[in-house]
């Protein structure tokens, strides 16, 4: 199951995800023309690549998605999408949710918010935002977005939101009979065997 999601910058998605990699998600790695913050890991926040390798990639059909956002470009990889026994996660902004979901139908959308605009700054100012006005600006557009996404949960703590999250994928997994195709089957020819005597 792919599970996107979204938040305005300094909500907390990409804390979040880190969270759930402890409990069989697999969070997926994007690629970005963004300079690297002191704080970041390569291969663990983002790949960081420079604009020219970024648009090397994207001629090579590297891509399934990528979005020009706060001045620098952002993609994910087709790699990375394939299927495991993990459920996938991707921290995007709404362009890349957006384009994501006409793609693949069938992923789960969430959208965080921050308790309250204080809380926000003060979540903002603990990280290295460069771009902070640019930010700002494009959130008033993204908060805009949470009424096209399925779920929108309000990040009070991560433990609340990584356990919410995890009700999303079951119910999800439940509402859309995902993984049961195999036991309808079994069901259907045990009932047949038993009718035929």
């Amino acid at each position: 199951m792919v599970i996107i999601i979204s938040s305005p910058s300094g909500v907390g998605k990409t804390t979040i995800a880190k969270n759930l990699e402890k409990a069989n998600f697999e969070r997926i790695v994007t690629y970005t023309s963004r300079p690297k913050r002191s704080i970041e890991i390569e291969g663990v926040d983002y790949y960081f690549i420079g604009k020219e390798e970024f648009d090397e990639l994207v001629k090579k059909d590297f891509f399934i998605e990528f979005s020009y956002v706060h001045d620098n470009y952002y993609g994910i990889s087709k790699a990375s999408l394939q299927p495991n026994t993990k459920h996938k996660i991707l921290t995007i902004d709404v362009q890349g949710a957006s384009k994501v979901k006409k793609l693949m139908p069938s992923v789960t959308t969430i959208f965080l918010l921050p308790p309250s605009f204080e809380e926000w700054m003060k979540r903002i100012n603990k990280t290295q935002r460069n771009n902070f006005d640019v930010r700002l600006k494009n959130a008033i557009k993204e908060l805009d977005a949470v009424w096209n996404f399925e779920y929108a949960i309000v990040n009070y703590s991560i433990d609340k939101t990584v356990k919410q999250i995890q009700t999303i994928v079951f119910c999800e997994q439940v509402k859309y009979k995902k993984n049961i195709e195999n036991l309808i089957n079994e069901l259907k020819f045990n009932i047949k065997k038993y009718e035929e005597g």
